[in-house]
């Protein structure tokens, strides 16, 4: 949640399910990370979205080389001045589409695409799902981590929004999303349900795997039922987020 005090007090709205009595609510998706890493080690990593470097801070012991790329200038200054020491890590100041452009003949064995199209709109989304066949290799792997939501939850919203604002139409969340410099309700926020989020995959991919984790607390679920004013089994029974794992077909 990159030190951000409002959502880490929403975080705690959710834990996991692996029984590790952590109830760190995403610690089952960062096990998948490492695993990948460590499968990968002595490759190259890319994070679309770094962030604050959590993720590139993971793979600098086992990958060779490490990229992330930040567009919002407060984090990608952050994490440069944090990690701006390590020999195997750049962080850049770009999107995914100036990178490519800038290297377009750059591919990483694994490419992290993670809590980034869920606040973003349709249209980019749809373009920077669209990049990842460019930047990876044949051999290699993409992650991408989003939100989730069962077929009655899913939609558009953006971060403060009222009950009656949690499902707005596509094209007030596009225009909204949008108008970076004006996000004046927090960020904007879709959430993806499995089939729009696997739809959005180039059939030059396979799934090799898909989750859901970090699921609403039961202590939490009557908040999120009258959010989004559906049956109990609607929130309990859903991860509010998910992965996939994708590898190119040969």
């Amino acid at each position: 949640m990159d030190g951000n005090p409002p959502m880490k007090r929403y975080g705690e709205n959710f834990t996991n399910r692996i029984g590790d009595g952590t109830g760190r609510n995403t610690q089952d998706y960062i096990e998948i990370i490492r695993l990948l890493i460590a499968l990968k080690a002595g490759g190259s990593f890319l994070d679309i979205g770094c962030g604050k470097g959590r993720f590139c801070k993971m793979a600098i012991p086992k990958m060779s080389e490490i990229v992330g790329i930040e567009p919002d200038f407060t984090r990608y200054d952050w994490t440069k001045n944090l990690l701006q020491r390590i020999d195997n890590c750049l962080i850049l100041n770009m999107d995914c589409h100036e990178y490519r452009k800038e290297n377009p003949s750059k591919r990483f064995d694994i490419v992290l695409l993670s809590e980034v199209i869920q606040h973003v709109s349709t249209r980019a989304c749809s373009k920077l799902i669209q990049e990842l066949h460019h930047l990876v290799k044949a051999d290699g792997v993409i992650i991408i981590a989003t939100s989730h939501a069962s077929p009655k939850t899913k939609g558009f919203s953006w971060q403060k929004a009222s009950n009656s604002e949690s499902f707005l139409s596509r094209e007030e969340y596009d225009k909204y999303a949008d108008d970076f410099g004006n996000h004046t309700k927090g960020i904007p926020v879709r959430r993806f349900s499995k089939n729009e989020l696997l739809d959005l995959v180039s059939p030059k991919f396979e799934v090799v795997l898909w989750r859901q984790f970090k699921y609403v607390k039961e202590s939490k679920v009557n908040f999120f039922v009258a959010k989004y004013n559906v049956p109990p089994e609607e929130i309990l029974h859903y991860g509010v987020s998910q992965f996939v794992v994708l590898q190119p077909k040969p």
